[in-house]
């Protein structure tokens, strides 16, 4: 049982300024406005977007508060958990809410070019407002994902579909506070994501990764044509991350399980920048893959090579594990950047051997730019390490869960804090 309460409070800060890849804070803000969002109860908003032409601001979050008044009513067909959706103007003032019981696990939210709010959920039930078009209309197996669109007045679903199969569909994170929403993104009116699968019906598509039954689904779900654009299995589930590029490009990190490259291989190409790996029977490195705007695989690389050496912890003997829960961005002009972390403090880095320009070798999560040449072509421009793990060599209360990238180029860290640090 839940003794804590959470009530939402949102800021909205105009960013004047910030010097790229410093932790401490050396940026020039402005408040725009500052507003709470809940009740009585327990309210924690998930997600927040802002549609670029309108600078509508709309949120999702739980909620089990009992005196939250939605000017559109509940939209939902009932249950215990319930989703409490706004739609803000950019100065804070409210254009409407929306409460949908039966919601109880949103991840993301996006609006589409019409202003129309995307959601994008988990669901062990089928007990939801299914209406509008929608590829798929039955909820089946033990758990799926689901997505709802609603009109632009947030009072109707005009589109909704569940995406999975006949088993469980999830987003799957470790305990080191992995960010769900870095496995889910949105543009051109498709929602990509990549989500753990126990399913075996799933129809992939021909130019899959996989269309063998794997730990992994990756897909594409068109909100326009409201059909199923992409469908892929891979074999390992574990710490993902996607992105679209303004292209249409899609960027991927995919887990590895593997203690010495066999299955993962095929996936690398000839020009990668690691092709291969040391065995170590700890420590997995994941796989960077890039595909085009027609979900065509162009490029594929390792994006670690450690050969680590065991790392004492209170006289145990222990291997450090690499890249836990990544997150990956793209600029404008689609160079790559990705964000992982460690869970042990200090490793010893075979990388300081295979990538000579390190900024600071003794950080925990660690950044990697690379520099497009060709979409199928990348070269290594840096790599910098940060310690964002505070003072714990596992405390994972305080980390980097999110990389952004801004128009100049600018990479901003996002942390979670669960807890006060004594610092």
């Amino acid at each position: 049982m839940r003794t804590k309460k959470h009530i939402c409070y949102i800021i909205i800060i105009i960013l004047v300024g910030v010097n790229a890849l410093k932790m401490h804070s050396q940026c020039s803000t402005a408040l725009k406005f500052s507003t709470f969002q809940g009740g009585n109860g327990d309210d924690q908003v998930v997600d927040l977007c802002v549609h670029p032409t309108s600078k509508y601001i709309y949120t999702i979050a739980t909620t089990t508060s009992t005196n939250i008044v939605a000017t559109n009513s509940d939209i939902g067909l009932g249950g215990t958990g319930k989703s409490y959706i706004q739609c803000m103007n950019n100065n804070g003032t409210l254009r409407w809410s929306t409460m949908i019981s039966g919601l109880d696990k949103p991840i993301r939210i996006f609006a589409d070019d019409a202003g129309n709010p995307i959601i994008v959920a988990e669901t062990q039930h089928g007990n939801l407002p299914m209406l509008g078009p929608g590829a798929d209309k039955v909820f089946s197996g033990t758990s799926d994902l689901v997505y709802l669109k609603l009109n632009n007045d947030g009072n109707s679903v005009i589109g909704s579909s569940y995406i999975g199969g006949n088993g469980e569909e999830m987003i799957e994170k470790s305990e080191s506070e992995g960010n769900l929403k870095n496995n889910l993104d949105y543009k051109f009116n498709k929602i990509i994501g990549i989500a753990f699968t126990s399913s075996s019906d799933i129809q992939a598509s021909n130019n899959a990764l996989s269309s063998n039954q794997g730990e992994s689904y990756i897909f594409s779900y068109d909100t326009n044509a409201e059909t199923f654009a992409y469908k892929s299995y891979y074999m390992y589930n574990g710490g993902e991350a996607i992105t679209i590029s303004d292209n249409g490009n899609i960027f991927l990190v995919l887990a590895n399980k593997e203690p010495q490259p066999t299955q993962t291989l095929q996936f690398i190409t000839n020009n990668a920048i690691i092709s291969s790996y040391i065995f170590n029977p700890h420590n997995f490195p994941k796989l960077l893959l890039v595909l085009n705007s027609s979900f065509q695989w162009v490029y594929g690389s390792f994006i670690t090579n450690n050969n680590l050496s065991t790392y004492v912890n209170n006289g145990a003997p222990f291997t450090p594990l690499d890249l836990i829960d990544p997150d990956i961005e793209v600029d404008q002009d689609e160079n790559i950047y990705i964000l992982s972390q460690y869970y042990f403090k200090e490793p010893f880095y075979q990388e300081k051997l295979d990538f000579p320009l390190i900024l600071d070798g003794l950080g925990l999560d660690k950044i990697i730019k690379l520099k497009k040449q060709s979409l199928s072509n990348y070269q290594l421009e840096y790599l910098h390490y940060t310690n964002s793990y505070a003072i714990s060599s596992v405390n994972t209360s305080y980390t980097a869960c999110d990389i952004e990238v801004d128009k100049q180029n600018r990479v901003h860290l996002i942390f979670s804090a669960k807890q006060k640090l004594g610092i």
